[in-house]
């Protein structure tokens, strides 16, 4: 942030510096127009005004130069063109006018009052966007406010609409992120390209110190997106996003039915989380973070605490960048990766996608994983798979449970299940509160198992005190891996198929280390 304000400070000199120059006349730095000379962006053989604003709009994408125009704008000579050769241009200009003016024998009054107004420009791109209370200020890349943005929106002084994403930088083929900070308790932020315009639009939106809320909607909200949106939470940062206990933003969804939208942050389309700061999202109405296709939290600090569900993807959520991981590569190092979620009456990480074999998953790769869910701690429709990381699940449904594998009335079966070999809470009971579920492909009638709903375990650090099952499949589960520490009320690990520890070839299986301190059954294949 101290960079970002120290970079604002110097443009905002800069542009001081094209104020100052522009009722001065060209002036003849001693070259021909057919000669390259420094700054004569239109080779009329003068160096003025006239080439700074030509350079401004050149920067700006507005106008195109030739290549010999483009030579004269490198005033540091290093083959590129950018707002370092344009703050170089204005100070030369600065400077062989002042060596031209005579010395003022005695210093003269100011015939105007000075200003600390901010360089404004009416029209132009949105970089950066700082709600303060309940207005919003819009500026570009180069530190101008912006009054009339091609690309945001503003309404009700402090709902904010990106209508597209930002150009590509020219040099690097990178989409810049937009710049989000500030404060503001009845705002939002929200995402809504157009697909007509650009199918393949990627917005990435940079939390440098925001908070924000709103009693009635969801403060951040990714309505549509051609490709996918990303949340980046900077470095040294804390960011906090909350919703109310109401909310009235609804949409229709491709079957035709009217969805509220029950998220503090709702993506419709493809959502990443990555970064080094630190996100707290309070779901004050329903979910904390939804995400209605691919949700992936790469690294970064996040708190959720939510009224239903903390964490949700329908069609995925991953945790962890798999390129990371040792064996595809990379380091292992997923230190800058913490999430903890806390729920009051959902589940803490799912999800939901009930009818296609290739979705539903979720997938842990590293970091530390903590949850205190009322309801089941992990739920996957279709898919669980744990490649490492370290995870705590603390499951509490039920006034009666006290934790530790046990209930107040000392039954260590509080919810039915387990008795004579069954499992009195299945997969597809509402009411649940397992350590980690994978449910699979039922029938319509919801009673007869088809596919899917396995686990699968390879390493990591797994530690689970549950008031039902701690790990419980409708398919097969598999563990090759991992460090278990287990208290259940019911089954410490009960799969509906098959179930496996190890490796039939291991030869040792020093690798998987399981603990039970308490439950009604160990294992249940």
């Amino acid at each position: 942030m101290k960079n970002r304000n120290r970079f604002s400070r110097t443009l905002a000199g800069v542009m001081a510096m094209a104020a100052m120059c522009a009722s001065l006349p060209a002036f003849e730095i001693g070259a021909s127009a057919a000669q390259t000379l420094a700054g004569d962006t239109t080779k009329d053989g003068a160096v003025s005004v006239a080439d700074v604003v030509l350079l401004q709009q050149y920067l700006t994408r507005k106008k195109t130069i030739d290549q010999q125009a483009f030579e004269n704008a490198d005033m540091n000579a290093d083959g590129r063109v950018n707002i370092i050769d344009l703050a170089l241009l204005k100070k030369s200009i600065i400077d062989a006018r002042t060596a031209e003016q005579p010395t003022d024998p005695e210093p003269t009054e100011p015939t105007t009052e000075p200003t600390t107004d901010e360089p404004t420009t009416s029209e132009g791109i949105v970089t950066s966007i700082v709600f303060d209370g309940n207005s919003v200020k819009l500026y570009d890349a180069n530190g101008n406010a912006v009054t009339d943005a091609t690309n945001v929106t503003v309404e009700n002084g402090t709902y904010v609409t990106i209508t597209s994403a930002l150009p590509a930088d020219a040099e690097t083929g990178k989409v810049p992120a937009y710049a989000i900070s500030g404060s503001s308790s009845n705002g939002q932020l929200r995402v809504n390209t157009d697909n007509t315009v650009d199918p393949t639009a990627a917005v990435e939106l940079s939390l440098e110190g925001l908070t924000l809320s709103n009693d009635t909607v969801a403060p951040i909200y990714i309505d549509n997106v051609g490709d996918s949106a990303t949340l980046t939470i900077k470095k040294g940062t804390e960011n906090t996003i909350s919703d109310g206990t109401t909310h009235t933003d609804t949409y229709v969804n491709s079957d035709n039915e009217t969805v509220t939208v029950n998220g503090a942050i709702y993506a419709k389309d493809d959502l990443k989380i990555k970064g080094k700061g630190t996100l707290t999202v309070n779901g004050n109405y329903a979910d904390g973070i939804v995400c209605k296709d691919d949700l992936k939290i790469w690294n970064g600090t996040i708190i959720v605490n939510a009224v239903d569900d903390g964490i949700r993807g329908n069609d995925s959520v991953r945790i962890g960048d798999p390129d990371i991981l040792v064996a595809n590569g990379g380091d292992g190092d997923y230190s800058n990766l913490s999430i903890s979620v806390t729920t009051k009456s959902g589940d803490g990480i799912t999800s939901t996608n009930s009818s296609d074999t290739t979705k539903g998953f979720v997938t842990i790769n590293g970091g530390t994983v903590n949850i205190n869910s009322y309801a089941d701690g992990i739920q996957a429709e279709q898919q669980f798979t744990m490649n490492g990381g370290d995870v705590t699940i603390y499951t509490y449904q039920g006034s009666g449970y006290t934790g530790s594998g046990s209930s107040s009335s000392g039954s260590t079966n509080p919810w039915g299940g387990g008795g004579m070999g069954t499992d009195g809470n299945s997969n597809k009971t509402d009411i649940s509160a397992k350590g980690i579920k994978a449910v699979g492909l039922y029938d319509e009638a919801g009673t007869t198992w088809q596919s899917a709903g396995n686990i699968t375990i390879t390493g990591g650090t797994i530690n689970i005190d549950s008031s039902d099952d701690a790990l419980h499949c409708g398919g097969d589960m598999n563990i090759t891996g991992g460090n278990f520490t287990i208290a259940s009320a019911d089954d410490a690990l009960h799969s509906d198929h098959s179930l496996t520890i190890g490796t039939a070839n291991a030869g040792t299986f020093d690798d998987v280390q399981i603990y039970v301190s308490k439950c009604y059954e160990g294992v249940e294949g």
